[in-house]
């Protein structure tokens, strides 16, 4: 298949879906227990797949060995291959800090004994997905090194390359170009340091928003400079052109919008595991069926709406 094919994905799609529904079917492997539909009940979940990215979720190191005899046979089938050196396991619950070694080992196929272990709140972050698992430090870290740099290397390349003369120029280098890189980690991660962070890119936005060109010219030139005059309030910056304003990113207020997309998805109707994690915690923290209330109060279009109670009703 030529790379692009518009036939790729779906051939991609016949070839995994067998192995997943064999993931699903053995009964012999056991995975992760989690609430049930609605947040009610109890149902247990085997794997996610995104693209070609496939997690595992396993009660036991014992499940290693029906996971590995299904793969053996997928590989067989596809002509696929696993690579062991660079799969990595992370641990909760309570086996977190069981190490894979003794007698737990014995019962892991020899080919799985170089699969990276680590607890799921190490000090040492993974990625999946896009999303950093670790301990409050590792992930506050490696959002600084990575995510943080990446914004501020991505606005220094635009200053390399030619700052814009025009405030609507600007305006969509830090839209698209800096803030764009940030975007889908805010949406799915609330490192410790968010606040931090955010007043770190809103600080050097404004420099790069307010900045000349003589001012820039010094810089390079190792000259010292002074701060630029500010023509118009940041806060006004933020308004419409009618009112005064650039139509500016909004850091703060852009942040709390893209996270307020998840309630729309919660309330879509369509099925998922991660919903009946969130519905469970709401029914734990309110009880009686309040929860379901409050997010039906909250978001009128969400399924769980039955409209107001009947308090007079008896019970």
């Amino acid at each position: 298949v030529r790379q692009g094919s518009p036939s790729a994905p779906l051939l991609y799609l016949i070839s995994l879906q067998p192995f997943l529904t064999m993931i699903e079917d053995d009964e012999e492997m056991c995975g992760v227990r989690i609430p049930g539909p609605g947040g009610r009940g109890r149902s247990e979940v085997r794997h996610s797949s995104y693209a070609d990215d496939v997690g595992l979720y396993l009660r036991g190191y014992a499940d290693l060995a029906p996971v590995h005899r299904i793969i053996t046979t997928f590989e067989l089938a596809s002509g696929a291959s696993t690579n062991w050196g660079k799969t990595v396991g992370l641990r909760l619950g309570s086996l977190r800090g069981v190490e894979c070694s003794g007698g737990v080992l014995g019962a892991v196929p020899p080919a799985l004994h170089t699969i990276k272990w680590k607890d799921v709140d190490s000090d040492d972050a993974e990625r999946y997905l896009g999303i950093w698992f670790g301990s409050e430090d590792a992930v506050k870290d490696v959002w600084r090194a990575k995510i943080n740099a990446r914004v501020v290397t991505r606005l220094e390349h635009a200053n390399l390359a030619g700052r814009p003369r025009t405030s609507t120029g600007r305006n969509a280098v830090i839209k698209n170009l800096t803030f764009g890189i940030a975007t889908f980690y805010v949406m799915n991660q609330l490192p410790s340091n968010l606040d931090e962070l955010t007043a770190e890119w809103i600080a050097t936005f404004n420099a790069f928003y307010d900045s000349t060109e003589a001012g820039a010219t010094r810089a390079a030139a190792g000259a010292p400079t002074r701060a630029p005059p500010v023509l118009i309030k940041h806060l006004t910056t933020h308004h419409d052109h009618a009112d005064g304003g650039t139509r500016a990113l909004d850091v703060r207020s852009m942040i709390k919008s893209l996270r307020l997309t998840w309630l729309r998805r919660l309330c879509d109707g369509a099925p998922a595991p991660w919903k009946d994690l969130v519905l469970s915690a709401m029914g734990d923290a309110y009880p009686l069926g309040q929860g379901e209330r409050l997010l039906a109060y909250a978001h009128p279009r969400c399924p769980a709406h039955r409209g107001p109670p009947d308090w007079g009703a008896s019970s």
